[in-house]
């Protein structure tokens, strides 16, 4: 068994695919309206990488809803230390968006969750599972966190 990936033949299944995955060609219905720079994304990835579709890439669209959310919150003018817990509320939040996924969620974060954001980011998986078990329709979530010294 080998597969084909970059160009290159290897000889094991690599994602999953075999030659002929590899050289699938899909389509999105969702890619209309794209710019030239969305479009020559969306072409190559269609083309290249079509086996990943629906899995590591998708064609989606939006806006932002409501405020962008940063810590720390009002305080970049206070000239005293912040109490602990002022934060508190974010990781909170953060389960909050996470736990109305339907279809896709992406976490990203420059090192992995702990303490709150663990405890907050479990029980936002818990319902997103619980709020798909027994539907047909698959829940997609990915998640990468960096690894830097210190953190």
């Amino acid at each position: 068994m080998s597969s084909l990936f970059c160009g290159a033949e290897f000889p094991f299944e690599c994602f999953g695919s075999s030659k002929e995955q590899t050289l699938k060609e899909v389509e999105d219905l969702d890619a209309v309206e794209l710019s030239h720079v969305g479009n020559a994304a969306y072409d190559a990835l269609r083309r290249k990488h079509g086996w990943h579709h629906d899995k590591l890439w998708n064609v989606t669209s939006g806006k932002v809803i409501g405020e962008v959310h940063q810590t720390p919150m009002r305080s970049w003018a206070a000239t005293e230390d912040l109490a602990d817990g002022h934060d508190d509320w974010f990781p909170e939040k953060m389960g909050e968006i996470m736990s109305r996924t339907k279809v896709w969620c992406d976490i990203m974060s420059l090192g992995p969750p702990d303490g709150l954001f663990l405890e907050k980011m479990k029980e936002a998986l818990k319902t997103i599972y619980d709020n798909a078990e027994g539907s047909d329709k698959k829940v997609t979530i990915r998640m990468m966190f960096g690894n830097i010294v210190g953190m």
